[in-house]
């Protein structure tokens, strides 16, 4: 049996605003031993999220195996939203999220259209150069730092 240990110091708490990230993991079906890891790491507090859901390894099979959080909808799926095309295959998977008890977070969302969208159909996170480009530590530190909201 695997020791898992929190990578957490006695002082820290983890939080909607400090979310440990973690490797990715390379999942295969019926691999228990990644699933008590899950869930040990999900014990801790920790949120456990698929990654570029949609594509590559991210089968839906894996949404009833693994004890999932978040679901991170692909950026291939946010790109080609425009004006001119709405996206039946994210308010899907949006709604299969929400029915999972999933949050959902969209990957890669670049333009005002796609952030209204992604909002108007209850994405709860978004992600991507409209939003943020990426900051080094001593800035993201900064930026936990700043009060935003009275």
């Amino acid at each position: 049996m695997m020791q898992l240990e929190t990578p957490l110091s006695d002082k820290e708490t983890v939080s909607s605003r400090n979310k440990p990230a973690f490797g990715s993991f390379q999942t295969h079906q019926g691999n228990r031993s990644l699933v008590d890891i899950l869930t040990s790491l999900r014990d801790m507090g920790i949120s456990i999220a698929m990654n570029d859901f949609g594509t590559g390894y991210s089968s839906l099979s894996y949404l009833n195996n693994f004890p999932f959080d978040i679901l991170k909808i692909d950026r291939s799926f946010i790109k080609v939203l425009n004006e001119n095309s709405d996206s039946p295959i994210i308010t899907a998977i949006i709604a299969m999220a929400e029915k999972l008890g999933l949050r959902v977070v969209a990957e890669g969302v670049e333009t005002d259209f796609q952030k209204n969208y992604l909002i108007e159909s209850a994405c709860h996170e978004l992600q991507g150069y409209l939003i943020s480009k990426p900051i080094d530590k001593t800035e993201f530190e900064r930026l936990l730092s700043v009060k935003v909201i009275d």
